[in-house]
């Protein structure tokens, strides 16, 4: 039975909606040393059940019998995941908040890839910063049960309940796409949006205090909603009335114009370029391709050009036709259609793939010429190439590029190993 609760967004105080200290539950470290590993809302261990078919080792150049293929890339804050074609979801990086979903206890690293446990061929997935969700749908264009596992916090699993998962727990809501940060949203087939977690209302965030909900909330968004993006406090959907965006808005995340938070959501400026092909948002800011021919646009914090508070044209846009569309912490990067990946804002941390300086000029990831796919995190990002191979680069500081701690962070692409341990 469905756990979902159909109400305006700004009708936010319903329920365990907003709660005060004495009900967040303590650190994930304390509820381990009193009780052990969680369990399942479901029975030991949750998930889809049944047995899990054999994983099979990952193909080699173009020979492709008795080996699995990577087929899609979702980066988190600090951890990846590739889902492969032998139904496997493997992921690697940070567990410390159990979002690999292996059923390991926490690790802050984990190097290897680890398979998520009682989970087959997901159909989409979204990564947050501590937590994981996806969806097992026959078609990626159709609804079906979201799941999601790691961090419980603020409710961001769905299950009403605070109890971080190991493995994957039902939702308790179908849908066809779904994203992550410290809240979840999913949109459904008929371009409804659900909202779980930390809620986006506009109020500044406190760890103690945080209103939030443990189960879906509808998000009043007009029209059909075929994309959304979620920031730290912030969320945008593209829908066929427009794009329109709620929650915190003190440094122009709303894009429209104004520093005025919003628990509904708003249409951004007028000066956003359509239609829009595809819409990216993480932390304080938010991207889109739009228009004919399609440019790309930004707002909120944009990474080195501080804040923008309607959408505006990059002046410096990508040499080539973009493909798709990722933003990151304080970079963003874009897939061009002759395989280049390019990368802009801050490289601290080589984030560009580059040992560039910094730049608000796209510039070309190294070594990197037959990309198909791109994914990227805080601040990391992977690609997966025309050979088979899944590369790296940037942050290694939570094992987001597979790489031993000694690799702090790296300018070149790594090849990832993903046979599992």
């Amino acid at each position: 039975m469905s756990r979902r609760r159909h109400i305006a967004f700004a009708v936010v105080s319903v329920g365990t909606a907003s709660v005060g200290c004495a009900d967040v539950p303590p650190p994930l470290w304390h509820r381990l040393a009193q009780g052990g590993a969680p369990t399942g809302a479901g029975g030991e261990g949750g998930g889809q059940g049944g047995a899990m078919t054999p994983a099979l080792p990952v193909c080699r150049g173009l020979d492709d019998r008795d080996c699995a293929r990577v087929e899609k890339l979702s980066a988190g804050t600090w951890h990846t995941c590739a889902s492969l074609s032998d139904g496997t979801l493997r992921c690697w990086g940070s567990n410390a908040s159990l979002q690999l979903g292996s059923g390991e206890t926490p690790q802050a690293i984990h190097v290897g890839p680890q398979r998520v446990s009682d989970l087959s061929s997901p159909s989409a997935v979204g990564l947050g910063g501590r937590h994981s969700c996806a969806i097992t749908a026959n078609s990626p264009m159709a609804d079906g049960p979201v799941w999601c596992w790691g961090s419980n916090r603020f409710g961001e699993l769905g299950s009403d309940d605070h109890v971080y998962q190991h493995v994957p727990q039902p939702v308790g809501i179908d849908a066809m796409r779904v994203v992550a940060g410290q809240s979840t949203c999913a949109i459904t087939a008929a371009g409804k949006v659900f909202c779980w977690g930390v809620l986006l209302n506009g109020q500044p965030f406190d760890e103690y205090t945080a209103a939030h909900s443990a189960t879906p909330l509808q998000v009043e968004v007009p029209g059909r909603v075929t994309a959304i993006g979620i920031g730290s406090r912030h969320g945008c959907a593209s829908s066929d009335e427009g794009v329109f965006c709620w929650g915190r808005n003190v440094i122009g995340q709303l894009g429209n114009g104004s520093v005025d938070n919003s628990v509904t959501a708003v249409e951004v400026s007028s000066s956003i370029a359509l239609p829009i092909h595809q819409l990216s948002a993480y932390a304080e800011h938010t991207c889109v391709l739009g228009g004919d021919p399609a440019v790309v646009q930004c707002w909120g914090m944009v990474p080195l050009s501080g804040v923008v508070d309607t959408p505006t044209t990059l002046v410096d846009q990508p040499d080539g036709e973009v493909v798709q569309l990722e933003v990151g912490w304080r970079h963003d990067c874009v897939l061009l259609a002759d395989g280049r990946v390019q990368c802009w804002g801050d490289n601290h941390v080589f984030n560009l793939g580059t040992t560039a300086p910094s730049s608000t000029v796209p510039v070309d990831v190294h070594n990197l010429d037959d990309a198909t796919e791109l994914a990227c995190g805080a601040n990391h990002c992977c690609a997966l190439r025309a050979t088979g191979d899944v590369v790296c680069w940037g942050s290694n500081n939570f094992g987001q590029l597979a790489a031993r701690p000694a690799v702090k962070s790296s300018p070149t692409p790594l090849v990832i190993d993903l046979d599992l341990e």
